[in-house]
């Protein structure tokens, strides 16, 4: 099976090297100008809106505007930023040697990369229309898709196809195996095909068929897998029974293979300090692993290496973690918010800074719940009303205050649909801000902190970072731009939101 893997996989690979040619570098048409907003725009100190009829805003896009993995569409991080326009043409600036184009200089404007792209996994790994793999890491940064080949291929600056029937990639560290002179670099890298099989990306090997999602913490040292059975199966770091497996021993792969944990799995969750939450089919929650200050629900505050029940009727469950510190959240099928965990600053909402180590009820009517910085949280409610509590040193929470920690929940402002990196989309396109304005990143003329939400700029469909995509298809950017990572020619930090390029996709 190796061997047929490998093969495979490297077919794939050359397939993709000898179809690929690097792209000549074309430039968008895209209006830049040197300041101002759009002109629908508008940047003022407006009345905070009112509640309005939500009857059209729906949970789809809400949660579409949150997606990431194969829904992404704008991709931005330290060395520059990936677009995809309405053709399916990729487009990036910034960092000359992950731009894929065989570029010696940084781009300041966008720049062309490819064609019929779907999704933008990084700087230099995406998918195609034809769910194809295609990378141009040429080794130097992250993780290069074909390391396993080692010399018998060349790594290549220029989009490359390295896999066919691609469906998710998932990225570990790697890991030593072995001491003395048969010490080894193990990749503990994978990939997930359509048709649910899971294969290791440096051997080729064939781990599991009929996967249906995964699972990996921020700690990268764990891999849960669901399959089309909802049996939850995992593998990785132990040592405080975050598998649920029943001991305390680490299941390391190769070594040893996946290990069944539960049956009825629909979703889990692992803090990067080991707690583990699975959410069942019939809505039940079940926990295991660390539990030093009762962020497992169930009690007390000693870990424990296999799931145990905490509680019913859960429609999501999220478990937030800074630190070695965990707070999670659960809200039911009849919208209560409930809350469990460190509460240092009030993060739980529930009127007191005492960790709590099982669920208490914090306020109903919640259809989706958001956190923003270290222990400051926010709540959705049915009525479009966002409501925040916890930390509050930089205006966070944006009720008026700073240095005013809040342990229940205040209300912030009505009228909104969803909140992404702490800013705010109402039901009817508005952006708003509030909080530090370090580096422009509010994008409201000014460099002054907000302790109260102020209005950006109207028309927005879709907001990441610093950056946003209004209804006609225009991408625009604000803030820090030392590096030209803004994408508008120049060097000069924005505090207004500019035009960066049209026809962008909008997810």
């Amino acid at each position: 099976m190796k061997n047929k893997m490998q093969a495979m996989l490297l077919g794939f690979l050359l397939a993709g090297l000898v179809g690929c040619t690097a792209v000549e570098q074309t430039f968008a048409p895209a209006a830049v100008p040197n300041e101002g907003v759009a002109e629908n725009a508008t940047i003022s100190e407006a009345t905070l809106p009112t509640t309005t009829d939500t009857s059209t805003s729906t949970n789809n896009r809400r949660q579409t505007i949150n997606t990431e993995g194969l829904d992404r569409r704008i991709y931005v991080d330290f060395f520059g930023v990936r677009v995809i326009d309405n053709n399916g043409d990729l487009w990036g600036w910034g960092d000359a040697s992950l731009l894929g184009n065989n570029s010696t200089e940084n781009a300041l404007i966008p720049v062309k990369i490819m064609s019929n792209v779907r999704s933008i996994l990084d700087n230099t790994t995406v998918v195609d229309d034809d769910n194809n793999l295609w990378d141009w890491s040429g080794g130097g940064w992250g993780f290069p898709m074909i390391s396993w080949l080692g010399d018998e291929l060349e790594l290549t600056s220029t989009p490359a196809m390295i896999f066919e029937n691609f469906q998710e990639l998932i990225r570990l560290p790697t890991q030593v195996i072995g001491t003395g002179d048969n010490r080894e670099m193990f990749e503990l890298s994978y990939i997930l095909t359509k048709n649910g099989q899971l294969i290791h990306l440096s051997t080729g090997v064939l781990v599991m068929e009929n996967v249906k999602t995964t699972y990996t913490p921020l700690s990268n040292t764990i891999i849960f897998i669901i399959t089309t059975d909802n049996i939850l199966w995992g593998w990785g770091a132990n040592d405080v029974g975050q598998l649920g497996i029943g001991t305390f021993a680490n299941i390391a792969y190769p070594t040893q293979t996946p290990t069944p944990i539960m049956e009825n799995v629909e979703k889990v969750v692992s803090t990067t300090f080991g707690s583990t939450f699975m959410l069942r089919t019939d809505g039940s929650v079940w926990a295991t692993g660390r539990n030093h200050l009762g962020q497992l629900g169930n009690g007390n505050f000693e870990n424990i290496n296999t799931p145990q029940f905490i509680m019913d009727n859960v429609a999501y469950i999220h478990a937030w973690d800074w630190g070695a510190n965990s707070s999670v959240f659960a809200i039911t099928k009849d919208n209560v918010l409930y809350s469990w965990g460190t509460n240092e600053f009030g993060q739980l909402g529930n009127g007191t800074f005492n960790d709590r180590n099982t669920p208490t009820r914090v306020m109903e009517n919640v259809i989706a719940i958001f956190n923003t910085s270290e222990a400051t949280m926010f709540a959705l409610s049915e009525d479009s009303v966002l409501w925040g509590w916890g930390r509050n040193e930089f205006a966070e929470l944006g009720d008026g205050t700073m240095f005013t920690t809040q342990n229940t929940p205040v209300r912030i402002m009505d009228n909104v649909f969803t909140m992404v990196g702490g800013r705010v989309l109402t039901n009817n396109n508005e952006l708003w801000a509030w909080g530090s304005n370090h580096n422009y990143r509010l994008g409201d003329g000014t460099s002054d902190y907000r302790t109260t939400p102020v209005h950006i700029m109207d028309n927005v469909h879709f907001i990441h970072d610093r950056f946003a995509i209004t209804n006609d298809n225009v991408l625009w950017a604000w803030g820090e731009n030392d590096r030209g990572q803004l994408g508008d020619g120049t060097f000069i930090d924005r505090n207004l939101p500019v035009r960066i390029m049209e026809n962008v996709r909008i997810p």
